[in-house]
């Protein structure tokens, strides 16, 4: 144990040293860029439902600390940094523990990081493993206790730190892993996902159920020890079964009407000068998007278009759109999205053809026209501003 503590001392001098030779080159918070953490997109339809997410590898939606429980907080603090409101940013204390427990195991088996040095690492400096780097992270960590609160900092820390299945930020976890509010979350689920932060992969309870039961004893017995929550309330939390939701790849029930809005907003300048502005806007932004959709109209829109099955069928595009208002009510571009992105309803530019006689008909029927009267269909040119427009049957003949 003496060889230890010297040996940490000696780490210590070495730390100092190194801190002071980059002491004149660190980062001063109040010029430190603090990434805003990217937000996920949604899009809704016109009765409020959601129709799809917008984002791009982080799916994230931020919420305020009190809308996350505190058992949830407590259990975040007991097994990731226990002296989290003690310390002023880096802890000395269980970098020493760190320390003494890697040389005895012989490998990197604890760390010695906080709360705040983790969440600066994921919203200020680039994730390198590097020893200037590590000294940036305490360094600013340092200033970012100085002007931020305690609570603060937990809520900034809990909305950027990545839970696994792509899900950032605990709103998006709770949903993502059991289809609630992460202020519905149970002591026993508010556990669980506070044991995944140290390891998303390898306490996964989708790939590892039981090393994730595991964690989230240890996390129960961590806030026992730590006064948070009673012998009778881990007991009771370790009692509840370990249920999630099942991973499955949300279909989307307008795609091409999606991917129609999506690209309304790419491609217009009110939403940002330059085409990487408006990207991050709709895949980082936190939009929220309503649409005229109506879902029902577009299921119904959707079945007709599969009518045309047989394999050397055209593919048939419908727009639904309401006259008085010029809503779009369904859009459906083509067979198959995922197979074919190209959306006929707005990107095939055809004429309409003979479909647009069935109104002509009727409108001819409405004013009174026998339906038994017969026009000629001779060619004749019609007179319009610019160019004048040749007008023929499609075969050339002047049938009526």
């Amino acid at each position: 144990m003496l060889a230890f503590i010297f040996a940490f001392l000696g780490l210590m001098v070495i730390l100092g040293i190194a801190f002071a030779s980059f002491a004149k080159g660190l980062p001063k918070l109040e010029n430190q860029a603090i990434k805003k953490s990217p937000q996920t997109s949604k899009m809704y339809a016109a009765d409020g439902t959601l129709v799809t997410d917008f984002f791009v590898e982080q799916n994230r939606v931020i919420i305020p600390l009190s809308q996350i429980p505190i058992h949830l907080q407590h259990g975040v603090i007991a097994i990731e940094d226990k002296r989290f409101y003690e310390h002023r940013g880096v802890d000395l204390e269980a970098i020493a523990r760190a320390f003494v427990t890697n040389l005895e195991q012989g490998q990197i088996a604890e760390g010695g990081s906080t709360l705040t040095q983790q969440y600066v690492k994921n919203a200020l400096i680039q994730p390198e493993r590097t020893l200037t780097r590590k000294i940036k992270e305490a360094y600013l960590a340092s200033q970012v206790e100085k002007k931020y609160s305690k609570k603060k900092i937990l809520e900034k820390y809990l909305n950027t730190v990545y839970f696994g299945v792509n899900t950032y930020g605990i709103e998006t976890a709770a949903e993502t892993f059991f289809g609630k509010a992460a202020k519905d979350l149970s002591l026993a689920e508010s556990a669980l996902l506070a044991g995944v932060i140290k390891s998303p992969n390898r306490y996964s309870p989708y790939t590892f159920p039981e090393r994730a039961l595991a964690r989230r004893e240890a996390v129960l017995r961590r806030m026992a020890e730590q006064k948070y929550i009673t012998e009778e309330e881990v007991e009771a939390a370790k009692s509840e079964p370990l249920t999630v939701q099942p991973i499955i790849e949300k279909k989307v029930p307008a795609p091409y009407f999606a991917d129609y809005v999506k690209r309304l907003i790419l491609e217009d300048p009110k939403y940002g000068s330059t085409p990487s502005q408006r990207a991050n806007l709709v895949f980082k932004g936190g939009l929220r998007i309503y649409t005229t959709l109506d879902l029902k109209m577009q299921t119904q829109a959707e079945e007709a278009t599969q009518l045309l099955n047989l394999p050397n069928d055209p593919s048939a595009s419908i727009v639904a759109v309401d006259p008085k208002t010029g809503y779009i009510k369904a859009l459906v571009g083509g067979k198959d999205f995922e197979t074919n992105k190209y959306n006929l309803a707005t990107q095939g530019k055809r004429q309409p053809g003979s479909s647009f006689k069935i109104f002509v008909l009727a409108t001819a029927l409405a004013n009174g026209v026998r339906p038994t009267k017969i026009y000629q269909a001779s060619p004749f040119t019609m007179k319009l501003p610019g160019k004048d427009w040749q007008v023929v049957n499609s075969n050339k003949s002047p049938k009526g």
